[in-house]
């Protein structure tokens, strides 16, 4: 894709999504700066937080192979549900 067109995600519930993601990073005991990401344009927020969030090496491939913004989206909300109910262990994380 041409470098200079920004991606849309039409579908992307936003407010769910940090929501989502604000439960994430309490699980995991980080910290954010909310009205960063807040104001973040959805393709910087989506591609930001797959590059920097602690996921192994096969869901970062993953997020990488994304074919655009909405299914990396998509990605990156799975591998955060799955995360918060457990992953692998299956214990579910408050």
């Amino acid at each position: 894709r041409d470098l200079g067109d920004v991606e849309d995600d039409l579908v992307f519930d936003r407010p769910a999504f940090l929501k989502k993601l604000n439960k994430f990073f309490e699980a995991k005991g980080l910290s954010a700066d909310w009205d960063t990401l807040d104001d973040a344009e959805d393709e910087l927020l989506i591609n930001s937080l797959s590059m920097m969030m602690d996921f192994d090496a096969e869901e970062k491939q993953a997020l990488l192979e994304a074919p655009c913004l909405s299914t990396r989206r998509e990605t990156l909300v799975t591998l955060i549900e799955y995360t918060l109910r457990g992953g692998l262990d299956g214990d579910m994380m408050q």
